[in-house]
């Protein structure tokens, strides 16, 4: 049981800054249209942790495999076609996710060493950039579990003690 809630922990994570967000559109509402009185560094709060929220999104659905992709081809080959073809796709976007993360790396450390901030609630940017970066590393680990359970056979739990379905839908 300890195992599963360890393994998800971008998905406890995001539902916290999914409160944190919504908190903070709310007040921004209730100041900008009730008090008529907008605060700045709200939207930048909420621009900043929504960007890891969605990142926290993208490894989440990388581990339960409900990326979108185009399978309809994949659908017409035999079934070890279909595999290795799995197993092709899922390679690419690894490398594509190692890539992208060495971009992101490089415009971390850059916007690390000019001390960049936000205008007027002074988030450092490398916090709101390392969003991908953490999102890249995340889904590559994701990725290497999801080659690594597909190898086995084994299906996803999605919910302790359930197993998912092919029908499972977001």
């Amino acid at each position: 049981m300890f195992k599963y809630y360890v393994n998800r922990w971008e998905k406890y994570l995001g539902g916290i800054l999914l409160f944190a967000v919504t908190i903070l559109v709310f007040m921004q509402v209730i100041f900008r249209y009730v008090l008529q009185l907008p605060v700045a560094w709200i939207e930048e709060w909420m621009l900043c942790l929504f960007e890891w929220l969605i990142w926290l999104g993208a490894i989440t659905a990388t581990y339960e495999e409900r990326h979108v992709r185009v399978e309809l081809f994949m659908k017409l080959l035999p079934p070890k076609a279909q595999r290795f073809m799995d197993f092709v796709t899922d390679a690419i976007w690894f490398a594509f996710c190692v890539g992208m993360g060495y971009a992101v790396w490089l415009n971390v450390s850059f916007v690390w060493k000019k001390q960049s901030t936000t205008i007027v609630a002074k988030i450092p940017y490398w916090f709101c950039t390392s969003s991908v970066l953490i999102g890249m590393i995340g889904m590559a680990i994701r990725l290497i579990q999801v080659v690594i359970r597909k190898a086995k056979n084994q299906e996803i739990d999605l919910r302790p003690g359930e197993v998912a379905s092919e029908n499972d839908s977001f």
